[in-house]
């Protein structure tokens, strides 16, 4: 090979080298993305001059091609070191170790550099650097060890569920936790229910018995035959007594009087006596199975601290070892319900004889148990005190001259305690019913339409009680606001007595309202009604089905009463299936314990001796599919009937009855039938008022138009004036308006159309050709159609409401207010802001709305946090905002109440990031700790602002949570198919009204490549090695031979070396993948 030929394979191979970097360079830059700093931490917090201090980083960069990660560190001197060079000790996390010489506040950043060269820099972090000046010195120190008795429960369990006809195991582990072994234990396991009251109890030595050395264990164990025990929840109490002599030998007194000072003693008898000496003692309260239950019916004129305004105490008496003691019961601003009560044996309260539900009353050692939700009645619960201590026994010889022999004995005593909670539950080999939920399956919603207050005729004969007694109506709704079809849908309502005043409040009567949409069964058990509704058809989205049954409340009158109200409790739930595809023929149930559709004053109905109304809606539009559809933009007529409830004749009272329009109804007109009847109309509540009060079971008709221009469904609340006081249906008449495209038109019309120019369709349209009528209607019709069509306006807009006008609050923690968001434009909006404008001085947290199709609704909660000087009635307008537009504005009232901070809830630890590939599911721990002073029940969480990135999500609900303790929920999700980044709220909330709420970005990534990644500097490596493979493989005498080729054959040639390239490429590429690629620490 000549001098020319070596040149020409030269430039050849510079050539392709310089070809590689090109394509390597382009591919690192259209590629790239900034590296993630994910996390920046130091330990420890307070170093001391030249001592070192860790600092420490995780960083992770999305198309891994980190190059090194750096650290700054600004001294207290000025001094700042650029580009410290950090290691990587395990993946994604980067350490460096600096000796600290500046005494003082120094600080640091971290920044992350890839090969395209992008950077991202951490935020300054401060670290501290002390002194201390330490003494030395050599002193002999001698250590005597207390001698220490201890035990503890271990290990207790009993299921949380157990099925009533069940046979379960209850197990108990005690460990001596103490520095001296125990000569004693003895075990008991105790069942209470929820009064209190002792249901099974064992008791026992345990394995092994006796003896338990230091940090060993002893196990103990019943049987317990759960069948016949009533459904309900309960406790099981594991405690163990212990103790144990340690230590015994003799000690001679210098005078008797020594010991007589230090110690009790007993009279000498024969220059001999006994002694006692505690050397420690604690104590503890337990409480005891002794119940004591008040009814507190009477009103009093008491008064405590934080109650509410506007409310009054109640009182009644009780026997104490003899003793007359009087209960008192407070309806308090910190729980907004009677959750306070006292103990007393006299009139005049002191704090110590006062507490409130689930703490002690200091004065006399009981605790309140349980107080009615009215106020109506209360439970005590006595409390024990239990003590663990150690005793010195002393058994002595007197001598003449005073001096005092004696032999000693020390022993210790304790007692252990621990309690279970659990429930006893009726399904039979039945796993516990999932949850459902609306954002994919259906969901049925349960409003219930039933009168507050009932009042009875006088002349009421049980004997014929549909003839001569005063009854009512209850109804409910049943909605499904889910996306599919509910299936096989049952209903379950329950009656109860909540409380009566005199010996009998029983429902005398009862039946069902026939249909043939359901049927109806009513079973009675004690003074309990148990209704069934079978519904036959499927409700689909949006529809609905009402339910109706009759009751005839208590005979007796003098249950019906104003100052010691009587009342009937009700509770619905219903069963339903999904027989969707992705349902797969799953079992739900749902409760009536929403908190805006079931508030607890829709469930009750008051034995009162006023005039009461019961209340029916009648919708009539034209074209209407049910009892309660309407039409958008069209006037519809609205039959409003009411029905007198009042147990009386008729008299001349006057009343006055107001219904709150929702946002967007406009009335036109308005009357009833009977001239002592009237009615008016403003734009925001429609009123309805007579003359008379109309006798009992004898009704009203009215009725309304009204023009709705917004799609959804409705709760019309009536307020009704009652002697001074009102009533309030809650939550309201039920109505749903439904857009104008889904009327069917039931008319078959013949017509004659002459059409001059044919209307463009962008979609076929469905054209009904033949309908049966009652009447054939000829109409002659000419219709000209324009050429032009004017295609409407594009308009973006959406209407925000609260979901409650009017809210109640504690100074000094985030309240939560619910907003509607509806997007009433023609347009799709995105990234809309929820801001509340809140008074200087006040926290606040915003609510996103990432994306809101035409026509949706959807509910996102803001909070604001009202400083602890804050008290009154404020309004707090809040704003929409999507960028520099303020698209709506509405308020909500804020009724401040005074501090008192006795149920807080803190999200203790989250992820800020969750990554989850699509159409993949992730479960995420959530630590929730109460740092309350009362006890959290039924805490819940949901997230906001998440539709984009999955299609379903659920929180592990926590059934009660004590004060400082700290529980796990678990947040369950499934990622949706395609990836995407949402900045969702996470909100948690208690029934006490504890919310916590934590800022959570979900990231939904695309799958994992079918080729595993290479880095770029990796490929670079293939790349040149595939090069040098393919130029060494061409010895000289092949390019000679190649010369003398003809064209034919060089094509084969070039061929074949391009398959074998190929080849050589995926080898070297899978060799790699296999054995992995060489690092390169490259630093700068």
């Amino acid at each position: 090979m000549n001098l020319g030929e070596i040149f020409r394979e030269k430039k050849k191979l510079y050539l392709f080298i310089y070809i590689s970097f090109i394509i390597f360079s382009i591919t690192t830059l259209v590629y790239s993305a900034k590296p993630s700093i994910n996390e920046v931490w130091h330990f420890p917090y307070l170093t001391e001059v030249n001592t070192n201090v860790t600092f420490r980083a995780n960083v992770t960069d999305p198309d891994n091609d980190l190059w090194n990660v750096f650290i700054d560190i600004e001294l207290c001197n000025g001094t700042t070191l650029y580009n410290l060079s950090m290691y990587n000790i395990s993946q994604d996390i980067y350490e460096y170790i600096f000796n600290a010489t500046c005494r003082g506040t120094n600080r640091y950043r971290i920044h992350a550099i890839d090969l395209t060269f992008n950077e991202t820099f951490s935020n300054w972090t401060d670290f501290f650097v002390v002194k201390t000046w330490p003494e030395s010195g050599r002193v002999l120190i001698n250590v005597y060890v207390l001698a220490r008795c201890c035990g503890e429960i271990s290990y207790f369990f009993i299921p949380k569920e157990i099925l009533q006809n069940q046979t379960t195991m209850i197990m108990m582990v005690f460990r001596n936790c103490g520095n001296i072994g125990l000569d004693y234990h003895y075990n008991y396991i105790t069942i209470i229910n929820s009064n209190g009251s002792e249901i099974a109890s064992w008791s026992g030595p345990g394995i092994p018995a006796g003896a338990v050395d230091i940090s060993e264990e002893s196990f103990f164990w019943a049987i317990w035959y759960v069948d016949g025990t009533p459904l309900g929840n309960y406790t099981a109490i594991g405690e163990v007594e212990y103790s144990s002599t340690y230590e015994e030998g003799n000690i001679t007194f210098g005078n008797f009087s020594e010991l007589n000072e230090s110690a009790n003693c007993s009279g000498i008898i024969n220059s001999r006596v006994n002694c006692t000496k505690i050397d420690y003692m604690y104590c503890s309260l337990y409480p005891t199975t002794n119940i004591i239950f008040v009814n507190t019916t009477t009103v009093s004129n008491a008064t405590v601290p934080g109650m509410n305004n506007n409310t009054v105490a109640y009182t009644g008496t009780t026997n104490i070892d003899g003793s007359l003691y009087y209960a008192y019961t407070f309806n308090m601003s910190s729980c907004d319900e009677y959750c306070y009560a006292c103990l007393s044996n006299d009139t005049n309260l002191t704090s110590d004889e006062c507490n409130y539900e689930d703490y002690v009353i200091s004065s006399l050692e009981y605790e309140v148990f349980r107080v009615d939700e009215f106020g109506q009645n209360v439970t005590f619960r006595e409390m024990t005190e239990s003590c663990d201590y150690t005793i010195t026994s002393y058994e002595c010889y007197i001598h003449l001259n005073g001096t005092t022999e004696c032999n000693y004995t020390k022993y210790c005593y304790g007692k252990v305690r621990t309690e279970v909670p659990f429930e006893i539950v009726k399904q039979v080999g039945v796993e516990p019913t999932p949850t459902p939920s609306p954002i994919f399956g259906p969901y049925p919603v349960i409003i219930r339409e039933m009168p507050p207050q009932i009042n009875q005729e006088q002349t009421c004969d049980p004997s014929d009680p549909w003839n001569t007694c005063t009854y009512t109506e209850n109804r409910l709704i049943i909605l499904n606001v889910g996306i599919v079809n509910a299936s096989n849908v049952t209903v379950y309502d329950n009656a109860t007595i909540g409380h009566c005043s005199i010996e009998n409040c029983s429902i005398i009567a009862y039946r069902c309202v026939n249909s043939s949409e359901y049927n109806c069964l009513i079973t009675r058990n004690g003074n309990s009604l148990n209704v069934k509704f079978e519904i036959f058809d499927d409700i689909p989205p949006n529809g609905y089905k009402i339910l109706e049954y009759e009751l005839v409340p208590a005979f007796n009158t003098s249950a019906y009463s104003s100052a010691n109200i009587s009342y009937y409790q009700f509770n619905a739930s219903a069963t339903f299936y999904d027989m969707s595809e992705r349902g797969n023929g799953t079992m739900y149930r749902v409760y009536e314990n929403d908190p805006y559709y079931n508030p607890p004053e829709s469930k009750v109905m008051e034995l009162r001796n006023v005039s009461a109304f019961n209340y029916e809606l009648d919708v009539r539009s034209n074209g209407s599919i049910g009892r309660r559809d309407f039409f958008t933009t069209e006037e519809t007529l609205f039959n409003f009937t009411i029905f007198s409830i009042t147990g009386t004749g008729q008299t001349n009272n006057p009343w006055t009855a107001t219904i709150a329009l929702p946002y967007r109804w406009n009335i036109t007109s308005c009357a009833c039938e009977d001239i002592n009847y009237g009615c008016s109309y403003t734009d925001t509540e429609l009123t309805y008022t007579g003359i008379i009060t109309p006798a009992t079971m004898t009704t009203v008709k009215c009725n309304f138009t009204a023009i709705v221009t917004t799609e959804g469904f409705f709760l019309l609340p009536v307020n009704k004036t009652l002697d001074g006081e009102y009533e309030r249906y809650i939550p309201g008449l039920f109505t749903i308006n439904r857009a104008l495209i889904t009327r069917n038109i039931t008319q078959n019309i013949t017509q004659n159309i002459t059409i001059q120019q044919p209307l463009p369709m962008p979609f076929p349209m469905p054209i009904e050709r033949e309908k049966e009528v009652e009447k054939e209607v000829q109409v002659p019709m000419e219709i000209e159609v324009p050429k032009n069509v004017t295609v409407p306006e594009l308009e973006m807009a959406i209407n925000i409401e609260p979901i409650e006008r009017e809210i109640n609050g504690t100074q000094g923690v985030f309240i939560p207010a619910i907003f509607n968001i509806t997007n009433i434009g023609n347009v799709p909006v995105d990234n809309v802001t929820l801001i509340p404008i809140v008074p200087e001085g006040w926290e606040f947290k915003t609510a996103l709305v990432s994306f809101l199709d035409v026509g949706n609704s959807t509910n996102r909660t803001i909070f604001v946090k009202p400083p602890y000087n804050a008290e009154g009635k404020y309004a707090i307008p809040v704003k929409a905002v999507r960028g520099n537009l303020t698209m709506d504005i509405d308020y909500f009232w804020l009724n401040i109440i005074k501090e008192v901070n006795i149920s807080v809830l803190e999200i203790l630890e989250y992820p800020s990031v969750i990554y989850i590939q699509v159409n993949s599911n992730a479960t995420v721990p959530i630590l929730l700790r109460n740092i309350g002073k009362i006890r959290l029940h039924d805490i819940t969480g949901r997230l906001e602002n998440a539709e984009l990135c999955i299609d379903h999500y659920s929180f592990s609900s926590i059934k009660f949570l004590d004060p400082e303790q700290i529980k796990t929920s678990h947040l369950s999700i499934r990622a949706k198919g395609k990836p995407n980044r949402c900045k969702t709220t996470m909100i948690f909330g208690s029934r006490e009204e504890a919310y916590a709420f934590a800022d959570v970005t979900i990231v939904v990534m695309p799958p994992p490549s079918l080729i595993p990644p290479i880095t770029k500097l990796n490929m670079l490596l293939v790349l040149l090695i595939f090069i040098a493979i393919l130029m060494a493989s061409r010895s000289g005498g092949e390019r000679v031979e190649e010369r003398r080729m003809t064209r034919g054959q060089k094509a084969i040639r070039i061929i074949l070396y391009f398959i074998v390239s190929i080849i050589i490429f995926v080898m070297i590429y899978i060799l790699f993948s296999i054995f992995g690629f060489p690092e390169f620490n490259i630093r700068i």
